[in-house]
């Protein structure tokens, strides 16, 4: 298990508290510390797996992003706030970016939807899966090829327009190497995308340790605006652009009412959701998810 944090990852400070306690609901069934810095309020997973043993967390035909998934009604909704969501990301792109095309990393690729949609609209794009399972899914359903790591995409030929991590930074345990390598990785009017859950949404402060979004232990920080900005600045990077994952305010809490055991899931879930979508468009900072856009600087 990797020890606690001898210091904070946003503010190098050394005091923390525990908040609250998440449970993997989806393999192990373990229990996982969320502490929080005393100076900044940064969250993140305590006592959660090493890069090498974490692997085994992943293993579930329910972790969606990784397979097919199992088939039930709720990856049915999956399904289709998926294929909504690939048209909104890639139009959201297009009018950031002003290009029509393009070259993108899509890091985390999952099994290779997003990558697939991007060139089926003509971009160029390549997509990094450290996941064996879902490289082998994206290639076969996909027909995406997906590289393993950073070290077998080339970055000397001009660099990408656009790097995207959707709900991938949680994931990963040295997020300023990969920020170091996606800043190499973009040219000079580059453009990085980030999708993370909101440790501050609404949603999140309901649910508390059965909030689905704090999915220990493979959600390893857990970031809110301030956070997230204060990272990503730090390596060469301007926040230009903040919006709502609209689904995720009504997604997440069907997952979080199913870790409480809730005998109508979908229902109150749905139901709960769409009182916090509503509060999310008066302050986005209420959102259960927020993309980030940055500029290479």
């Amino acid at each position: 298990m990797m020890p606690e944090k001898d210091y904070c990852l946003i503010c190098q400070h050394t005091s923390f508290i525990r908040v609250c306690i998440a449970r993997d609901h989806l393999v192990s069934n373990e229990e996982f510390p969320v502490l929080e810095c005393e100076q900044c309020g940064f969250m993140f997973t305590g006592e959660a797996p090493e890069a090498g043993v974490i692997d085994k967390y992943y293993k579930s035909s329910e972790y969606i992003s990784h397979t097919g998934g199992s088939g039930s009604l709720t990856d049915m909704l999956y399904g289709i706030v998926r294929k909504i969501m690939l048209g909104v990301k890639s139009g959201t792109l297009k009018r950031i970016t002003n290009k029509r095309n393009g070259r993108l990393l899509d890091i985390g690729a999952g099994t290779g939807h997003f990558v697939s949609k991007m060139q089926s609209i003509g971009w160029e794009a390549q997509g990094i899966e450290v996941s064996e399972d879902a490289r082998n899914y994206a290639l076969q359903v996909n027909k995406a090829k997906l590289a393993s790591s950073p070290g077998e995409i080339d970055i000397s030929s001009g660099g990408f327009d656009v790097v995207t991590l959707w709900h991938v930074l949680e994931h990963i345990h040295d997020p300023g190497g990969y920020l170091q390598f996606i800043h190499k990785a973009l040219n000079d009017t580059g453009i990085l995308a980030v999708a993370v859950p909101n440790i501050v949404s609404a949603d999140s402060k309901h649910y508390r340790g059965d909030w689905a979004a704090l999915d220990a232990p493979r959600h390893l920080w857990h970031f809110n605006r301030e956070t997230l900005n204060s990272l990503i600045s730090r390596y060469g990077f301007s926040l230009i652009r903040v919006t709502i994952m609209p689904f995720d305010s009504l997604y997440v809490p069907v997952l979080s009412e199913k870790n409480r055991k809730s005998r109508f899931p979908l229902l109150i879930g749905m139901a709960k959701g769409y009182w916090f979508w509503g509060l999310s468009l008066f302050d986005v900072t209420k959102s259960s998810s927020l993309t980030f856009y940055f500029k290479k600087v």
